[in-house]
């Protein structure tokens, strides 16, 4: 699907700062630093990293939105408007994962949604 955004994406091993692939856009420019997840998930490990956050609305096979959203970005909304910073999980374990993004996240992601582009036949 990021390809269709004029992307390609490179595996890395190791999760190089944090990252399970870097995508580089067409323009030569832009990299992305991306943390592939199977469902909505917030980490105090990748605060502060320029990180990306890649995952769907819902984590089963199927029909699926996927969300890239930079990570540090998401945790601020979070803190603004849930409870999810303020979680045993978050104070304790640093981490916040959840079968599908809160309700009132999803006003804020559904900017953030990668939408499939229909092919227009069109050669770039």
């Amino acid at each position: 699907m990021l390809a269709d955004y004029g992307f390609m994406t490179l595996r890395v091993s190791s999760d190089w700062q944090s990252a399970d692939f870097i995508a580089q856009h067409v323009d030569g420019v832009s990299f992305l630093k991306v943390q592939l997840k199977g469902s909505f998930a917030i980490d105090k490990d990748y605060e502060g990293k320029d990180l990306y956050i890649c995952f769907p609305d819902r984590p089963f096979p199927g029909r699926s939105t996927w969300f890239l959203c930079l990570h540090d970005m998401l945790v601020s909304q979070a803190r603004s408007c849930t409870n999810i910073c303020n979680t045993d999980s978050w104070i304790t374990h640093g981490t916040y994962r959840a079968a599908k993004p809160p309700a009132s996240l999803v006003p804020f992601l559904d900017r953030f949604a990668l939408q499939e582009i229909e092919a227009s036949g069109d050669v770039l």
